[in-house]
């Protein structure tokens, strides 16, 4: 039967409780925000795709990856991408504000990569040697970070559109 570690700063439901508190603040922050709109600027639409990328490879080598999963990790972000390409088109909008061009993402991409982040967080965290669910779980975190990486080159593209109408 899996049970959950102890760490030396307290209990592991205690840590696990407040890092999932830290998410869901941010999680509400990021959701306001692409609700409002963000105004466009090339490197802000790249960020975001580069600190998911950044957290996938963290949370991967985490498990000491051997070659094949290494491999396998980078064709589940490459299907991402031409997942989150496709799917951006369904939430993205471009608008003026203030005489500047924003924009609002699709809101589902986020959600699901966060969704696929805590979870692969909460296996590394509560079943650290439980290396099988740690890999599944990165798989998913590679494909929904494929997916944000995707929707970000979609919202560069549709930008150019945007401006030339």
């Amino acid at each position: 039967m899996l049970q959950p570690t102890t760490t030396t700063l307290g209990s592991s439901t205690d840590s696990f409780a407040i890092i999932l508190i830290i998410i869901a603040i941010y999680l509400t922050l990021r959701m306001y925000k692409n609700f409002k709109g963000t105004k466009f600027k090339k490197s802000k639409v790249y960020r975001l795709p580069i600190i998911y990328l950044l957290l996938t490879f963290i949370s991967l080598f985490i498990l000491n990856p051997s070659i094949v999963e290494i491999i396998a990790v980078l064709v589940f972000i490459i299907i991402g991408y031409f997942i989150g390409f496709w799917l951006s088109n369904l939430g993205l909008k471009f608008f003026e504000k203030n005489g500047e061009i924003h924009y609002r993402r699709a809101p589902f991409i986020l959600l699901l990569w966060l969704i696929s982040y805590i979870l692969r967080f909460s296996i590394e965290f509560l079943y650290p040697s439980n290396v099988l669910f740690g890999l599944v779980t990165e798989m998913l975190l590679a494909v929904t970070s494929g997916m944000v990486l995707g929707e970000a080159i979609h919202i560069i593209k549709s930008h150019k559109q945007y401006k030339n109408k």
